[in-house]
């Protein structure tokens, strides 16, 4: 990388160094140029005063090597002191041609004459009715690169040395952190360890650093994530097989009985059936729950929302619920409101709540519940006076199997995924759940769901069904 950069430094400077000569050459051509162009013009002022039988083309040629060239105003060469006879017409080279319309004209171009690059001036010379133009062989800034080429060359020797040096200065101040970094990457366990970087003087630098620790805090975070995944999940097998295993037990014990005839009485014949219905519908429900979570957690679970209507829907679940719940007070207050749902989803919510309300409640005990809307969010409380649930447990409740007052629980029918199911519908649906409980006390628990509707459409649908 090291060498990468000081390669760069170089080829950057050697660019920029030709550009700045090429800048150089043509600024230089422009000012000698112009310089001569100055010149021919003062030596053409000089000879105005000359008369054209003097030896002044004789001068010229001798001593600078100009060509003097006198010319009618019909573009006839008159007089040349380079060339004795001229019989092409002059009037439309591009110095005279500039010199007749303003008074003075140049140009540079390859002389058929004299076959060569000449700078030419010309003036019209108003009084004698006659053009004089003076010519030099143009060699641009060539005729003083003998001069110029060794100085810039030296000073380009100097300044790619320099350049050298500060570029190894800079790749090593550059190169050096994205070692230490990469050392420091390569000795640390990613994910396990903290990463400790030396800080650095460069904000780039530094950035990269924090980047990286950033980085092995979020691989930190997602290796803990799997971790406890991997924990839940043995313990979601575990408890399934155990809870799976105990009513097989019961229907084993209760098959083998029969088998073996060991019990003749009819009744309790049909106790032995009626446990084995009993445990059979358990496993029944523990399956379907575990299904049901599965696709909840996993989002498999097709939702198929509809306009449902609460009321008739949490009236029935009561009522199915209460049949065995002769001993408690229900209270139900439910406004006649709609929302945009799964119906499934909605019934597994009633269910799960209303039921542990009645499983875990008190002898004489009393279940409230209530169903409103609060702005465009809908919301379903369950309200019980029983044996409340401690604030260590409150957090621990929604996970799968976890089932509070362990010893009471195993007389109590349940899978102790209800509430599990209930969390996993809340976040299907972007709600929260609240929890508020006593022990010995009673446990509220409200579930918000952004799904109420005003479908006016609905309203008027259901209100003919109601009418007919």
């Amino acid at each position: 990388m090291r060498k990468k950069i000081v390669k760069s430094y170089l080829l950057i400077f050697l660019i920029s160094y030709a550009a700045a000569l090429l800048v150089l050459y043509l600024s230089m051509a422009r000012v000698f140029t112009n310089i001569q162009r100055t010149q021919l013009f003062d030596e053409i002022e000089w000879i105005q005063y000359q008369d054209i039988g003097s030896n002044t083309g004789d001068y010229l040629k001798k001593h600078s090597n100009l060509r003097y060239t006198v010319i009618s105003k019909n573009g006839k060469v008159i007089y040349d002191n380079m060339k004795s006879e001229i019989d092409e017409n002059h009037l439309y080279r591009e110095e005279i041609k500039q010199a007749k319309a303003t008074g003075k004209g140049t140009s540079i171009r390859y002389s058929t004459t004299m076959k060569r690059v000449y700078l030419y001036a010309a003036v019209y010379d108003k009084n004698n009715q006659r053009f004089l133009r003076l010519g030099m062989p143009y060699q641009g800034v060539r005729q003083f690169a003998a001069v110029v080429i060794p100085s810039l060359a030296a000073a380009g020797v100097a300044a790619l040395a320099i350049t050298w040096i500060l570029s190894r200065r800079m790749s090593h101040s550059i190169v050096e952190p994205l070692k230490r970094i990469s050392t420091t990457v390569r000795e640390t366990r990613i994910g396990h360890e903290e990463l400790k970087f030396d800080e650095s003087s460069y904000p780039e630098v530094q950035q990269i650093e924090n980047t990286l620790q950033e980085m092995n805090d979020e691989i930190k975070a997602y290796i803990l994530q799997l971790e406890n995944e991997k924990r839940v999940r043995q313990e979601f097998f575990s408890n399934a097989s155990h809870e799976l295993k105990t009513p097989l037990t019961s229907v084993r014990g209760y098959a083998e009985l029969l088998r073996a005839h060991a019990i003749q009485e009819p009744a309790q014949v049909d106790h032995c059936l009626d446990c084995i219905l009993d445990e059979s519908d358990h496993m029944t429900r523990l399956i379907q729950d575990i299904m049901a979570i599965s696709k909840l957690e996993t989002g498999q679970l097709e939702v198929k929302r509809e306009y449902v209507a609460i009321k008739p829907l949490l009236e029935q679940v009561v009522k199915n619920l209460s049949v065995n719940a002769k001993n408690l007070r229900f209270r139900v207050l439910c406004q006649d409101i709609d929302v945009y749902a799964d119906r499934k989803h909605m019934q597994m919510l009633f269910n799960n709540l209303i039921s542990n309300a009645i499983k875990y409640n008190k002898p004489n005990g009393s279940v409230l519940i209530q169903a409103y809307h609060k702005k465009s969010d809908f919301v379903f409380a369950v309200e019980d006076s029983g044996i409340g649930i401690s604030e260590e447990d409150q957090a621990r409740i929604f996970q799968r199997f976890f089932r509070v007052d362990k010893q009471r629980s195993k007389s109590i029918p349940g899978t102790g995924l209800g509430l599990s199911i209930v969390k996993h519908i809340a976040v299907t649906y972007q709600g929260t759940i609240d929890v508020n409980s006593k022990l010995q006390e009673g446990t509220r628990i409200t579930v918000t769901l952004p799904i109420y509707t005003t479908n006016k459409e609905f309203q008027n649908e259901k209100q003919m069904t109601e009418e007919d």
